[in-house]
Order: C-alpha cells, then structure tokens, then sequence
C-alpha cells in the first residue's frame, strides 16, 4: 500500500525541498499544492492518508483548512509544518512542527500519524 501525503505550502522551494527529502527516506507519494483553494480541489478527487500544510498560506490559514476539512467530514490527519509555531495554533488531532524541525523529528510525527512505520 503506498502512502499518500499533500504538502500545502505556497513558497515552491520548500515544496521541492521536502518533496527530495521524502523521495529519498520514504516510500510515499507527494502530491503538492501552492494555496489551501488547490488543496481543497485535489482532495474532492482523491484520498490521502495525511496532509502537511503551511500556517501562513493567502486567503486561508493552515488551521482554517484544517479546520474546513473537519467540518465538511473529512478526518485527514494533520501536521501543521510552520516557521513560527504559537501555542494558540493547537488543535485536536494536529501535530505543530517547526519548519527548523529536522527530518528525524518529522518523519516520527509521519509514522504517529498514520500508524505506519515509514
């Protein structure tokens, strides 16, 4: 069974970033999404077992997606994988990452997740 992430961020470089890093340690497919509107139309279409979203995202936080997701029933697992994280960015179910984490720290919230070991 592959595993299947979104990655919300709207700074492309980052993207790529983690995009080589999970393609080098994991066997996961990376969808990605430069604005929380595409990442709404790419999850009508499709299941994924995790999302990774930015906080400061235009038109719509991270935690408002997220929070979105849950209203209209979708239970996605989450981690909010931001550069500033704030104690009032928690939420049930979300796992805060800072974006300095480093990819050991990322990688075990990964697994947490999605109770699978990667």
């Amino acid at each position: 069974m592959e595993i299947r992430i979104l990655m919300v961020d709207d700074d492309e470089i980052i993207l790529k970033i983690q995009q080589r890093l999970f393609s080098k340690f994991l066997n996961v497919q990376i969808i990605t999404s430069t604005s929380a509107e595409n990442a709404l139309e790419i999850l009508q279409n499709g299941v994924f077992d995790l999302l990774i979203v930015d906080q400061l995202l235009p038109r719509m936080t991270g935690l408002q997606l997220i929070a979105y997701l849950k209203k209209i029933g979708n239970p996605i697992p989450a981690i909010l994988f931001t550069g500033n994280a704030q104690k009032d960015q928690r939420m049930p179910n979300v796992r805060v990452i800072e974006k300095t984490c480093g990819e050991k720290a990322l990688i075990a919230t990964i697994n947490e997740l999605i109770g699978v070991k990667l």
